[in-house]
């Protein structure tokens, strides 16, 4: 499918959300979903791992393209950019392991060990 680009003069709403949704969400729910229909909890922990950070980072590259379409207004914090992008930072804070950090990390292509980007 071949991308559309089109210039948006000054000040016209973009609704991006409805394309970025359907962006590549549905193979990684499916590989989510099958890993939840055909292996016990303790199993396959690398590729769950693997999904998570996948998800994480999908979110966060939505909330980015959000924001990047919205523009200097979407820093303000009642935006549906702006939440989008707690959301998705939430989602890449909250519950984390440290196998889940590092999954991440090598998905960023960074390192996860402590002072890493402090």
């Amino acid at each position: 499918m071949e991308a559309k680009t089109r210039v948006v003069p000054p000040g016209e709403a973009v609704d991006v959300l409805p394309q970025l949704r359907h962006a590549h969400p549905l193979p990684l729910r499916s590989r989510a979903y099958a890993l939840i229909d055909t292996k016990p909890p303790g199993e396959a922990i690398d590729e769950r791992l693997t999904i998570r950070a996948a998800a994480v980072d999908l979110a966060l590259r939505t909330a980015a393209a959000c924001i990047a379409a919205t523009g200097a207004r979407s820093m303000s914090s009642d935006t549906p950019a702006a939440r989008l992008m707690a959301e998705a930072s939430f989602h890449l804070v909250h519950g984390q392991t440290p196998q889940a950090k590092e999954a991440y990390a090598r998905l960023a292509g960074a390192s996860a060990g402590p002072h890493q980007c402090a």
